[in-house]
C-alpha cells in the first residue's frame, strides 16, 4: 500500500511539472494572469446588475477600465493560446491573413483574439510576420505578440458587440505583431519597450493634430521631445520591423476605426 501511494505521489509530481495548462488558470505570462483575472472578476459582478438601468452603467464601467488597463500594457508580449482558422484573402495586389488566437481558462469562459494583417503580394516571400503564420499549423499551441484595436473614442474594439458575450466570450480584434510556436522572453528589449511607448505617445498626438486641439507647430515640437528620431537609431533592424509594423496598425485604426 505504502508502495502504491510512493507511486501515485511521483506520478502526480510528474504531472503537475509539465508545462501549465492555461484551461487550469496556471499562467506563466503575469501580465496575461492579471489580464484574465479582471475579466473573471468582472463576468462574477455583471450579475450584481439587478435591472437594465444597472446593467448598463456596469458594461460603461468595464469598457473605460479595459480600456486603462490596456492602455497601461500597451503590447501584450509572449502571451499563449491555440490557433486556428487560418485564412488568406486575395486583393489583387496585397494579400490577407486572418486567424483567430484564443484561451479557454474556464469550461464556460473563452478569450478570443481576431488578427487580421494586409501584405503586398510582392513582399509576401520576405514578410516575416505572413511567414511565420504560413508555418503555423491550425490549432497549434503559440505565443504571440500584439495589442487589442481601439477606435477614436479610445473604446475597445469587438468583433461580436453582443454585451451577452463580452464577457465570458470576448471575441477582441487584434493587432498581431509576432507569433512563434516556441516561448520566448515576457518582455521586449530596453529599447524595443522605450520605442513601443514613444509610438503610442506620437500616435496620441497625431490625434490631438488631426482633431485640431494641438497645433502644427506643437505638434513637431512635442514630437522632437519624445526623441523619436533618437530612438529609431538605438533599434536593430527585426526591432525596427516590429516599430514600423505599430505605426502601421495605429495610422490603419485611426482611419478604419
Amino acid at each position: 500500500m505504502k508502495k502504491t501511494l510512493i507511486i501515485l505521489t511521483l506520478a502526480i509530481i510528474a504531472i503537475s511539472c509539465k508545462n501549465p495548462s492555461i484551461t487550469e488558470n496556471n499562467y506563466e505570462n503575469q501580465v496575461q494572469g492579471k489580464f484574465d483575472a479582471f475579466l473573471k472578476l468582472k463576468v462574477s459582478k455583471e450579475y450584481d446588475a439587478i435591472n437594465d438601468i444597472q446593467k448598463k452603467e456596469f458594461f460603461e464601467k468595464y469598457d473605460n477600465e479595459l480600456s486603462s488597463l490596456i492602455d497601461t500594457n500597451k503590447v501584450f508580449v509572449n502571451w499563449q493560446a491555440q490557433i486556428e482558422d487560418i485564412k488568406t484573402n486575395d486583393y489583387g495586389k496585397s494579400t490577407e491573413v486572418s486567424c483567430k488566437l484564443s484561451y479557454k481558462p474556464e469550461e464556460y469562459r473563452e478569450v478570443s483574439f481576431y488578427c487580421s494583417y494586409v501584405v503586398e503580394n510582392s513582399k509576401l516571400k520576405t514578410d516575416s510576420l505572413y511567414n511565420k503564420i504560413k508555418k503555423i499549423g491550425d490549432f497549434s499551441t503559440v505565443y504571440f505578440d500584439g495589442f487589442i484595436v481601439k477606435n477614436l473614442d479610445n473604446k475597445v474594439v469587438y468583433v461580436n458587440d453582443d454585451e451577452s458575450l463580452k464577457l465570458s466570450y470576448p471575441n477582441f480584434k487584434f493587432n498581431l505583431l509576432n507569433i512563434t510556436e516556441k516561448k520566448r522572453e515576457n518582455t521586449l528589449s530596453k529599447n524595443l519597450n522605450n520605442a513601443v511607448n514613444i509610438n503610442f505617445k506620437v500616435f496620441e498626438l497625431l490625434k490631438q493634430k488631426v482633431n485640431k486641439t494641438i497645433t502644427e507647430k506643437e505638434w513637431k515640437r512635442k514630437t522632437e521631445d519624445l526623441g523619436l528620431e533618437k530612438m529609431e537609431k538605438s533599434l536593430n533592424p527585426e526591432e525596427k520591423k516590429y516599430s514600423n509594423l505599430i505605426k502601421q496598425y495605429l495610422v490603419s485604426d485611426f482611419m478604419y476605426h
